[in-house]
């Protein structure tokens, strides 16, 4: 299973023999490294590069429906100005043979994942005590820093390894769970829940129920999952006002032979990493079900506290401004711009791929907060 996985994970598909040269190209800066996927030995795969004796480790992860070569370039400028590096994907959002898991992974699990991979960086690190090796958490002889970076739905196991492990440092783009803004702490803070505009709660929710319903239509008949997919993309390509994504975000490439694409590239070419299937949208069915499930929802929540968050790590939040309904209310800007060693970057002409869109300002924020 490991080898079937990491040739499937090398072998994306592209559209043009252009990405497909630059995916390749990627490869071979990148050493595909397996690691334990819950239970499942050496199914997932973390994409490392860097010197292994470096002061800094990142982690970057990007989320809904990106693969790991998204946020590689990201990860490269980082690797080369000296840090350790690890890229990973939302599990299985690599494979494209058989899964392992058709039923997706839960919010629980999600998190699991994320701190595996977390391990797996760490363990490729000679800078730690071989006793902890493999660890997620941090031992106290280890002079290393551990920052994340995450996208999208990787916000949220992100956010709760910061609050569960902790990190150095956290970069968040574009996204604050709604979760995580619906979070009223325990020791009597303010909620940082504060709904500014009911079209924006509106265009949101009927986003998560359209993809979930998407995943819960595939599991029963594959071509009706499939179908519901290509109906939600046509329907929010026709009339962009009803999906929170920006005009930067579409494109008329949408639809593809490998599967449907929200974006393209700044060259004009539709990537393998933003091909988008059924099996890809269970974050949204496994959070909605989390409408029935209140110690479900209790834990979700807890887990994406941005106040916690706030008290344990400086935190960089990044997103573009031209979107049709942002991930984050002006409440959760203020309590990061007045929190001490957090900062917020807004970019002007980005939409939600915000650091492929304009990634000038996007690497240089990310490298000056993670190495300043």
């Amino acid at each position: 299973p490991v080898g079937r996985h990491l040739a499937s994970t090398m072998s994306s598909p592209s559209s043009s023999p252009s990405s497909r040269r630059a995916t390749a190209l990627l490869n071979l800066f990148f050493k595909a490294v397996p690691h334990d996927l819950l239970d499942l030995e050496g199914a997932g795969t973390l994409f490392v590069a860097g010197p292994t004796g470096a002061d800094h480790l990142v982690l970057l992860c990007a989320g809904f429906p990106d693969d790991h070569s998204s946020l590689a370039p990201l990860a490269r400028r980082l690797a080369e100005r000296g840090c350790l590096v690890g890229v990973c994907s939302m599990p299985e959002f690599e494979r494209e043979g058989p899964l392992l898991r058709p039923q997706g992974y839960t919010l629980d699990e999600i998190p699991q994942a994320f701190a595996q991979a977390a391990a797996a960086l760490r363990a490729q690190s000679t800078r730690r005590s071989a006793l902890y090796a493999g660890r997620s958490s941090r031992a106290a002889s280890d002079t290393t820093t551990l920052s994340v970076v995450v996208h999208d739905w990787a916000i949220y196991p992100g956010l709760a390894f910061a609050n569960n492990f902790g990190c150095d440092k956290l970069v968040l783009f574009d996204v604050i769970h709604a979760t995580d803004l619906m979070h009223s702490a325990s020791d009597g803070t303010v909620s940082l829940c504060r709904p500014e505009s009911l079209r924006h709660e509106a265009i949101h929710l009927l986003y998560w129920a359209s993809l979930g319903a998407c995943f819960f239509l595939w599991r029963r008949c594959a071509p009706v999952g499939w179908l519901c997919l290509y109906t939600v993309f046509f329907v929010a390509w026709l009339c962009p006002f009803l999906s929170p994504l920006g005009p930067l975000d579409w494109g008329g490439r949408a639809f593809g032979p490998t599967g449907l694409r929200p974006w393209q590239e700044p060259n004009g070419e539709a990537t393998a990493s933003k091909a988008v299937t059924p099996y890809r949208c269970y974050p949204y069915f496994h959070a909605l079900t989390l409408l029935a499930d209140r110690e479900g929802r209790r834990r979700a929540l807890a887990n994406v506290s941005l106040a916690s968050a706030l008290k344990r790590q400086p935190i960089l939040y990044v997103f573009g401004e031209d979107k049709n309904a942002h991930w984050h209310t002006e409440a959760a800007l203020d309590a990061l711009r007045l929190t001490e060693g957090c900062s917020v970057v807004s970019v002007k002409g980005a939409g939600h791929w915000v650091y492929k869109q304009a990634p000038g300002p996007c690497f240089d924020a990310v490298e000056r907060f993670i190495l300043g």
